[in-house]
């Protein structure tokens, strides 16, 4: 500045006091880019940006059971087993679910991006989701957690998510009816209180073998159903049959007062037992039959007092579906072999001293 010259004071500081005045409007600029930009990714724990959605959950049992009991045990001297049958089925044929397993997969990556699981015991539940505004697959699971069979894997991706049994070419019967189901979801951010309604259905079914035995004496009954599936992919409701699995029967106490379900019980027949029962609760059948028009099957092995043991296949010409019981009923012979009782669709092969490799077959 030289002499003489005056400094313009007043605009010098009106124009540091613009560029200072318009700073909180360039900060909130930036805010809202960042806030945008945010809202075009999800983290795991969904805390960013989206919208509260309601789901219902609903358990649907469409079941046979009580039909199927009525129709098959209905004269008077079954009265006692199909109240025992009854007992023993009722909590697991139950659209009761103690517990529920969610997991949301966002699409079209099908990478799992939030998981819930929850106590409810109860046949319907809502849940509140904190969601981001994207599209997703919904798998849900209804009582895993207490089956001792059945478990969840390859949760991934939605297209892998599926039901398994514990390894092992045996296992035991399931504990628990297992509901499932899948729904596309497009979360809105132009829909307010947006819900969606989620119905599950029963993923496994029951096999109901009832044995006479007036009159005969054995030292040991024991029953096992062979067919049945391995896996249950969740997304599509396809069952595998890979591993070839046999699933123990669990005998029924038939005089039980209390009866709840207990891990591979086996009993020997006695002479003043009129009626042995086993039930069975696994994965369904294939849907197509086999060569010989058999879709699964019922092995039971009858030890005698001399220590033989007679084997009977009793197979079946309908397929066994999801939901659905099956009885069975047969009359123990005098060489342990069984014979189907008005069960046209039930054919039986016997094979007398049986043993690994054992011949003597018998067609009845």
């Amino acid at each position: 500045m030289q002499a003489g010259e005056k400094k313009d004071f007043r605009a010098i500081s009106v124009s540091h006091f613009d560029v200072l005045k318009h700073i909180p409007y360039y900060i909130i600029g930036v805010l809202c880019a960042i806030f945008v930009q945010s809202c075009s990714l999800i983290d795991d724990d969904l805390a960013y940006c989206g919208y509260d959605y309601t789901m219902v959950y609903h358990m649907k049992l469409i079941t046979n059971m009580q039909m199927e009991l009525d129709a098959v045990l209905y004269a008077e001297e079954d009265v006692e087993a199909k109240e025992a049958v009854e007992r023993y089925l009722s909590p697991i044929f139950s659209d009761h679910a103690h517990d529920v397993d969610l997991s949301f997969y966002l699409m079209p990556d099908d990478v799992r991006k939030y998981y819930r699981h929850e106590i409810i015991n109860d046949n319907r539940k809502e849940f509140e989701f904190y969601l981001p505004v994207e599209d997703y697959q919904h798998v849900a699971v209804a009582n895993i957690e207490q089956n001792g069979v059945a478990y969840i894997t390859d949760t991934t991706g939605s297209a892998t998510f599926r039901l398994a049994i514990v390894d092992g070419e045996r296992v035991k019967t399931q504990h628990t009816g297992i509901f499932t189901a899948r729904l596309p979801m497009q979360v809105k951010d132009t829909v307010e209180d947006q819900q969606f309604s989620v119905t599950l259905y029963m993923a496994n079914s029951a096999v109901i073998l009832l044995i006479d035995t007036t009159g005969q004496t054995v030292t040991n009954l024991r029953a096992e159903v062979r067919g049945t599936a391995d896996e249950m992919l969740v997304s599509d409701s396809v069952y595998s049959f890979s591993r070839h699995v046999i699933v123990d029967a669990e005998q029924v106490d038939i005089k039980a007062a209390d009866l709840m379900p207990a891990a591979g019980r086996r009993m020997p027949a006695k002479a003043d037992e009129r009626q042995i029962c086993f039930v069975s609760v696994n994965f369904p059948s294939e849907d197509t039959a086999d060569a010989d028009g058999n879709y699964w099957t019922v092995a039971v092995y009858a030890t005698l007092p001399d220590g033989t043991v007679t084997e009977t296949l009793l197979s079946v010409k309908t397929a066994l579906l999801a939901g659905q019981a099956k009885v069975i009923k047969a009359q123990l012979q005098d060489n342990g072999a069984l014979v189907p009782v008005s069960a046209p669709e039930v054919g039986a092969t016997v094979i007398l001293d049986w043993k690994s490799g054992g011949e003597h077959e018998i067609i009845i």
